[in-house]
């Protein structure tokens, strides 16, 4: 248990018996969308092209505030400044061209934002799902676009194969590799300018401390199928859905919680 070995996973087959009906397209998306079924995560390599990516990274750096103070997740950057640059990022057809993949033509936007490893942040990120801190249904997937290099050194990236099969665990916090079967093995994920990955939100996943090399510099957008009331805004196709949970909805959707009560409890703590 617990195999802490790096893996490649290989290509996949397509069934013999529609093999005659497929066309080259169509070959491929069935590869993508069962590679990301399968894995729970999806690297498409050079997705963006140099331009438009070096583009990108240069208003980010125009952008950000070198004074910023990290607020509960130091990594996280998604203050007003940054959200045109994110909106223009989150509608690049070539990223929502790999979104409808896996989750077809209708698509929604959950969330957005920087994840960063700067000056602010160069600590690891834990092994952890994304999962029990969204609400709606927990069919999401992140896309992390490359503005930078994202290797080991710098903060990458890593995965555990196949941890999304197991869902929604019942509770957020650091996750234990040790539970974990010979099959859900752990890949770093080394990412170059213009690179997207693409990870289930209930994937394990965590990334290493940046101990030399440039910031690291990646786009966190949450998407998800348009059927689901929490989406934000539409991204592509069409609304499935006539039923929107709205932002004050959000904010007050518990009298009490075990969120609520582990603040409570701080609070008594730092009163003492």
């Amino acid at each position: 248990m617990g195999d802490s070995s790096v893996h490649y996973s290989g290509a996949l087959h397509w069934p013999h018996f529609l093999w005659k009906e497929a066309s080259a397209s169509s070959y491929r998306d069935y590869q993508m969308n069962n590679e990301f079924e399968q894995n729970g995560y999806l690297l498409h390599r050079r997705l963006i092209d140099s331009d438009t990516v070096s583009a990108w990274a240069a208003l980010y750096a125009s952008l950000a505030d070198p004074n910023r103070v990290p607020e509960f997740n130091p990594v996280a950057i998604n203050d007003d400044r940054m959200q045109p640059l994110l909106s223009l990022i989150t509608r690049h057809p070539a990223i929502l061209d790999a979104v409808e993949e896996v989750f077809g033509p209708n698509i929604a936007l959950y969330n957005q934002r920087f994840v960063v490893k700067d000056a602010k942040s160069r600590d690891a990120v834990f092994l952890h799902q994304d999962t029990p801190y969204h609400i709606g249904w927990p069919r999401k997937l992140s896309a992390f676009v490359a503005l930078s290099e994202s290797k080991m050194e710098n903060g990458g990236l890593y995965l555990r194969r196949a941890t999304h099969i197991w869902g929604y665990l019942g509770d957020a916090g650091e996750l234990n590799p040790e539970v974990l079967g010979p099959n859900q093995w752990l890949n770093a994920i080394d990412m170059h300018p213009g690179d997207v990955l693409l990870m289930h939100s209930a994937c394990w996943h965590g990334s290493y401390a940046h101990t030399e090399g440039p910031d690291r510099v990646l786009t966190d957008i949450i998407y998800q199928p348009a059927d689901d009331p929490s989406g934000k805004k539409l991204m592509r196709g069409t609304w499935k859905t006539n039923d929107h949970i709205q932002d004050e909805q959000r904010a007050n959707m518990f009298i009490r919680s075990r969120t609520s009560r582990l603040k409570e409890l701080q609070e008594q703590l730092d009163k003492q």
